[in-house]
């Protein structure tokens, strides 16, 4: 079953499943980068020789999507009724297989490749990338009323008013294609809490 299930997924999958393997592996053909003089791309086979035939039985590992170091810096400040608080999020040493360079820019209307090569181009190492990321993933601002005369003639014991804000911006070594879903979903909520 995982050799079929590895099968199914040559030419739009870089994940393959094997006894001893790490599931996290980006598996692809080896590149050797575009030959200037013919246009083509030439790729390594398993025992390190050039080639200009693409075969998927020379994929390897070239890269791990794992990252190297990963975390969240984050700090808070009260002052008063006010309090602020800011969590950074970075990532160092991923591979990223650029999907958007691969199939929107390379396999575009006009690809880097031979012009005159209309074929799309397979997925091999030259799309794999090493990322380094920070992303400001959350913005918590706050205020909160206390004894103010004005609120306890409204017949409240506090009044807070509060906004947060997720995914506010994200720098990142790597030029990928912004989508809609996780983690690019930018967010931003207001609200008012009472107290009675």
């Amino acid at each position: 079953k995982l050799d079929a299930f590895n099968n199914s997924g040559r030419g739009s999958s870089t994940t393959r499943y094997f006894d001893g393997a790490d599931p996290e592996d980006i598996w692809v053909v080896k590149s050797a980068g575009i030959d200037p003089s013919t246009g083509k791309e030439l790729f390594y086979d398993l025992n390190g020789n050039y080639t200009y035939d693409y075969s998927y039985d020379n994929e390897q590992v070239c890269g791990n999507t794992r990252p190297d170091l990963e975390g969240v810096l984050g700090s808070s400040l009260t002052i008063g009724g006010f309090t602020a608080s800011v969590n950074f999020r970075y990532q160092l040493g991923a591979d990223v297989f650029n999907t958007a360079l691969w199939n929107k820019v390379e396999n575009d209307i006009v690809p880097f490749k031979d012009v005159r090569d209309l074929n799309p181009s397979p997925m091999t190492s030259r799309f794999i990338q090493n990322e380094k990321t920070l992303t400001l993933e959350s913005v918590h601002l706050e205020y909160q009323f206390f004894s103010d005369s004005w609120i306890k003639r409204l017949g409240l014991g506090s009044l807070r008013i509060f906004a947060d804000a997720r995914d506010l911006f994200r720098l990142s070594t790597i030029r990928a294609e912004r989508g809609t879903k996780y983690p690019y979903a930018r967010t931003i909520e207001a609200g008012i809490s009472l107290n009675f």
